[in-house]
Order: C-alpha cells, then sequence, then structure tokens
C-alpha cells in the first residue's frame, strides 16, 4: 500500500514537471510588432500574417501588400532581403519590390518552437511543420560557408519588442533561450554560424555599436560581438521577474518589468541601469508604473508604453531622474519606433504615426487600421 501511494506522488510530481516544462518552454505572444525599413512599415502577426504599408507620407499611409502567412513573430531587412521566422524556420524573401516579395531560400527548424499549441497538427498527432518552411518555387543555392561579402546598406530598425536585429553582415535572432547567429554577407544566403546557450524565457534583444543587449524574464544579458560568430557574455543583471524590453543611450539601459498570465507576478517597473562599466550593470533608480511594455528613446526623451495608461513622454536630460512631459491618453500602446521626427505607435490593432518636431508634443498625423 505504501508503495503504491509512493508511486503515485512520484507519477503526480512527474506530470506537473511535465507541464512546467512545457509551459516554460513555449512562447505564446501573439501581439502584433512593426518594424520600419527605408519608406515602408512592416506589421507583423504570428496570426495573422505580414503588411506592408508605403509612409513615405506620414500623413497619408497606403497598403502596398498582404502576406497571408502565420507563423512569423519578427522581421528584420538589409538589402532589400527580408528575414522572418515562420514558426521554428528562418525564411528569406526578396523586398525589391515589396508589392511581390519572393520567398528566396530557408533554413528549416532552426529555431527552439515557438507556437506548437497553434500550429497545424498531421493526422499522427504530430506537429506538420512540412509545409511551414519550404521555400516554395524557389531552388535554394547551395551553402557555402565562405559566402561572398556584398556592400551591405543601412538596415531596417525594429522596435524594442524585436527578437531580430542585424549588425553588420550578420543576422542575430533570440528563440526560447539561446542567441542564434547567421551570416548574411550574402544577404540572400544566410549562413548558421553559432548557437549561444543564454538562458531560458530570454525575449527581447537591442545592439548598441558592438554589444547586444538581451532582455529576459529574469535578467538583462549583455555580450559582446567584437568576434561576430562568438559573442561573448560580459555580464548579467538579473531582477524581479517578468516581461523585460529593454532601450540603451550612452551608457545608460531603461528595463521595463511588467506582470502578467505569462510574465509571472513580478512587478511593473522601470529600471535604470548604469552601463558604464559592461561587466558590472548597476541598478540607479526605479520607477513604478501601471503595466509597462515597449519603450523608445531619443536623444534625451523617453517614449514609455503603460497599457491602459496611455503613452508617457520624459525628459531624461540627467539620465536617472524622470521628468513626466506629457501623456498620450485614449489608446493602449504596445510597442514604439522612433525614426526621423515620427513616432510609430503600436496600439492594439491599429499603428499610429505622430510627429514629433516637438519631441514632448506629439500630433497625430494618421493612423493605420
Amino acid at each position: 500500500m505504501k508503495s503504491t501511494m509512493v508511486n503515485a506522488i512520484w507519477i503526480t510530481l512527474a506530470m506537473l514537471l511535465s507541464v512546467g516544462f512545457k509551459t516554460n518552454y513555449q512562447y505564446t505572444d501573439t501581439s502584433a510588432k512593426i518594424y520600419l525599413y527605408q519608406n515602408y512599415l512592416i506589421k507583423t502577426h504570428p496570426e495573422k500574417g505580414i503588411q506592408i504599408f508605403s509612409v513615405s507620407n506620414p500623413s497619408i499611409p497606403t497598403t502596398i501588400n498582404t502576406m497571408n502567412v502565420v507563423g512569423t513573430h519578427d522581421v528584420a531587412v538589409i538589402n532589400n532581403k527580408m528575414y522572418t521566422d515562420r514558426w521554428n524556420s528562418l525564411i528569406v524573401y526578396d523586398v525589391s519590390n515589396f508589392s511581390q516579395p519572393k520567398q528566396i531560400d530557408s533554413i528549416p527548424q532552426i529555431f527552439n518552437s515557438y507556437r506548437y499549441d497553434v500550429m497545424p497538427m498531421g493526422i499522427d498527432g504530430n506537429v506538420d511543420d512540412d509545409n511551414h518552411w519550404s521555400c516554395g518555387d524557389c531552388i535554394p543555392a547551395p551553402r557555402s560557408t565562405d559566402a561572398v561579402t556584398t556592400t551591405a546598406v543601412q538596415s531596417g530598425q525594429g522596435g524594442s519588442l524585436a527578437r531580430f536585429i542585424i549588425v553588420d553582415n550578420y543576422l542575430y535572432c533570440i528563440d526560447l533561450s539561446s542567441l542564434v547567429v547567421f551570416s548574411i554577407a550574402d544577404s540572400g544566403k544566410p549562413v548558421y554560424r553559432n548557437r549561444v546557450e543564454i538562458g531560458w524565457d530570454i525575449e527581447t534583444i537591442f545592439s548598441k555599436d558592438s554589444l547586444l543587449f538581451i532582455g529576459g524574464r529574469n535578467g538583462m544579458y549583455i555580450y559582446n560581438v567584437f568576434q561576430p560568430e562568438k559573442p561573448v557574455q560580459l555580464s548579467q543583471f538579473r531582477h524581479s521577474r517578468g516581461c523585460d524590453p529593454v532601450v540603451v543611450n550612452d551608457t545608460v539601459a531603461y528595463v521595463t518589468i511588467r506582470d502578467g498570465n505569462t510574465c509571472g507576478a513580478g512587478s511593473n517597473q522601470l529600471l535604470i541601469i548604469g552601463v558604464g562599466d559592461l561587466k558590472n550593470p548597476v541598478l540607479l533608480s526605479t520607477y513604478q508604473f501601471a503595466n509597462p511594455y515597449g519603450l523608445a528613446i531619443d536623444n534625451k526623451h523617453l517614449y514609455l508604453c503603460d497599457g491602459t495608461q496611455g503613452l508617457k513622454i520624459y525628459d531624461v536630460k540627467n539620465y536617472v531622474t524622470l521628468e513626466q512631459k506629457t501623456i498620450v491618453k485614449d489608446i493602449i500602446p504596445h510597442d514604439v519606433i522612433i525614426h526621423n521626427g515620427i513616432l510609430y505607435v503600436i496600439a492594439n490593432n491599429q499603428v499610429l504615426l505622430y510627429s514629433i518636431t516637438d519631441p514632448v508634443t506629439p500630433i497625430l498625423l494618421s493612423t493605420i487600421q
């Protein structure tokens, strides 16, 4: 009898652990994200596909194309080549003509899985991934470890919630626990170079000079990429558990932490962290917020998405002190991008474009529904 009870306890513990293991290892973010490339705004949604808009006239944005693909969370673009994740694979599109993007290459099953809970299932009950990474009508060229270097133009710009980022001739992507490195010297044929294990539940990536700042639910990680294919961890700043984007200005990092169903029961805070000594980041100040999401910094102004409380704009001239200037209410902002005097805000299913000629007095120019 005692043996039976012990066995039952062990079975129950094993079941609980397996459930926890599955939950921790699934990426369940279904939020839309935005990315800017030249005069184009790219909006992604893992369950709705990719939308492309022309914002050459920010007051009158126009729809260029809708790509009916699912499983895409992030994009990055350089040299008219767009890299996307599609389920757990990397897909490459030629976007020389955004109205007719052409799939030209793929690296299948390169990432840890993100959304297996919504992926199509085969008749055997396993994930049917066969049609989620193939190159369609393209014929991928053989991959060389000595790709021909091409002259790179300026890459695009993502928000603070991005998981893809381009630094020089390399594409850095984060999945659930690792940093995946691709050479894009030949931008149409990315070559897998390395996988660096970082820690579970990493979520965002931001670059500054030859540094990567990676946000995770348990802390911020700092890596140098002086040797681009071999990122080296310099330090980690640990904080209470919560979803965690990060942006950096000079020698200061701004990190938001929020709670929620998938983020844990942590605090809702903005942490201002000194990173002058990259090997020893130091907490400088902490501010409480309602439910902070993405953020962006431009010169001495910080733009912070605070859930139902709206978009908040601060003067941060002295880095460690917030001086509130403006609150844009009646929106629930998720992330922001600043480019050429325009503030792009994704809020619910809308993208709002504001002129910030006066940084603390945004003027709404247009709304993309």
